[in-house]
């Protein structure tokens, strides 16, 4: 079952994109599978440590302007609202049926990667602070933070979460353009930072 932490904040993030309209599309990959060495991300928890290869495909959209990589064997869902299409995407670590998925299987991984407008427009501490606002509103704590620049020279921050059931969740907040990126996930943290780290 998916854990309470990642399903209530990824309900509130899609809620607000979803208002206008819901279809799911599969999308295929762009780009050959590359090998990369997972790099572990600096943490105050008991993340692993271990940094095995993963085979990876890159995905580019070209409607909002940036790529990203995830792992080869698992399986992208294109999230498309309305008339902005692509708004997101849902990767996971198994194979479903298309659509957004409302339960995680023992041991599965999930991301979701969404373009969100939100104003002010292009001020990502406001835009962190208001997440940060929520995350103490529904009692959750961060418990490790992280500021980063991407490969589009977009500066962006990294939270872990943890949830008032024990669970953890990722976050990854950046810019895009006057928007802004947010990559969310629970399962292996270290692979869902290798899929937010890769976005240019």
């Amino acid at each position: 079952m998916r854990n309470n932490l990642f399903l209530s904040v990824c309900v509130g993030v899609l809620s607000l994109l979803l208002a206008a309209c819901n279809s799911v599309t599969p999308s295929s990959p762009v780009g050959e599978p590359v090998e990369s060495t997972v790099a572990a991300m600096p943490t105050e928890t008991a993340m692993p440590t271990d940094t095995p290869s993963v085979a990876l495909t890159m995905y580019q959209d070209t409607a909002s302007g940036f790529s990203f990589e995830y792992p080869t064997e698992w399986m992208l869902d294109t999230i498309v609202l309305g008339t902005r299409a692509p708004a997101g995407y849902q990767i996971t670590s198994w194979t479903h049926d298309p659509g957004i998925i409302s339960e995680v299987p023992a041991g599965g991984t999930i991301i979701d990667i969404i373009v969100q407008l939100w104003d002010p427009k292009g001020n990502l501490d406001a835009f962190v602070e208001h997440r940060k606002l929520a995350w103490d509103a529904s009692g959750s704590k961060i418990i490790q933070t992280e500021n980063l620049t991407l490969g589009n020279n977009m500066p962006a921050k990294i939270f872990i979460i943890k949830g008032t059931d024990g669970s953890e969740g990722y976050f990854l907040l950046s810019t895009l353009g006057e928007n802004y990126l947010v990559v969310s996930g629970n399962g292996d943290l270290q692979k869902i930072d290798l899929v937010a780290r890769s976005i240019r």
